[in-house]
């Protein structure tokens, strides 16, 4: 084995100890629009606006401290670890989280509608938009 695929080996056996997280904080009060899917732990705090889908295979710590809000949905799935993922209305603060079917299908209006949707494949339920 020679010493690139040694490194790549290593990085490979010690990615998995390595917990990643995308870390969203501070004052970004302007907002921000679309789908965030990651493949570990999602950590979001401060005054932070989102509009969309929030999707993360692992985690997804919610601590909202000033005028923010997330519309959209939030979705966690627990495939990294056996810890369950709470969302405790304390740690969310001043940050609600407000589900809105059609946030979470177009992103807040950044995810383009005519590439992976077939007309009439869907109809949204009374009362859900």
């Amino acid at each position: 084995m020679d010493v690139a695929a040694a490194q790549r080996h290593h990085l490979r056996r010690h990615a998995v100890r390595q917990p990643a997280v995308v870390d969203i904080h501070g004052n970004w009060s302007q907002g921000w629009n679309g789908w965030l899917v990651v493949a570990r732990t999602i950590a979001i705090s401060g005054n932070t606006t989102l509009n969309g889908l929030i999707y993360a295979q692992n985690d997804v710590d919610l601590h909202g401290a000033g005028g923010g809000s997330i519309t959209g949905a939030v979705i966690s799935t627990n495939r990294i670890d056996s810890q369950s993922t709470n969302v405790d209305t304390e740690d969310v603060g001043n940050a609600p989280i407000s589900y809105n079917c059609r946030r979470v299908r177009d992103g807040g209006g950044f995810i383009p509608q005519g590439w992976f949707v077939k007309p009439g494949t869907y109809r949204d339920v009374d009362g859900t938009t």
